[in-house]
């Protein structure tokens, strides 16, 4: 049976407020060279990195991973989160240097349902989990 469909919005802007997605931001992320990678673990034991879905399911004009602003006023990251019980862990490369990661916590829910996202964390901290609004929103501040 096929996971459900999850989406989650990344939002990333500088303690100032500025949109660190946006073209006319200083200093901002190029779209061009952003990633995003589903990390599992195989039946080996052997973690493995492959690309992420675009969230194509939402109305908002995206070009690759980011889209244009509709809900927060800001650009964000979207991408499909396929829960499986491999699945682990989210990297976000914004360029080269810099690489996030959003930690899974995965449950078994019912049977027509199969595993879901239960809980995201961000270094070590809880930024979204069961019964708070979905998509997942977590604007991250760099």
């Amino acid at each position: 049976m096929p996971a459900p469909i999850f989406t989650a919005q990344i939002y990333y802007k500088t303690r100032s407020g500025a949109d660190l997605l946006d073209p006319q931001s200083s200093g901002y992320f190029n779209r061009d060279g952003i990633k995003v990678f589903d990390v599992f673990i195989n039946s080996s034991g052997v973690e493995m990195n492959t690309p992420s879905s675009f969230n194509t399911y939402g109305s908002s004009a995206c070009a690759g991973y980011v889209c244009e602003p509709y809900n927060k006023g800001l650009y964000s990251i979207q991408f499909v989160v396929r829960p499986q019980n491999e699945l682990r862990k989210e990297l976000i490369q914004l360029n080269s240097s810099i690489t996030d990661t959003l930690v899974y916590q995965i449950i078994s829910a019912t049977p027509q349902v199969g595993y879901a996202v239960n809980k995201i964390f961000y270094k070590d901290q809880l930024v979204w989990s069961r019964g708070m609004p979905a998509p997942a929103a977590i604007t991250i501040v760099k």
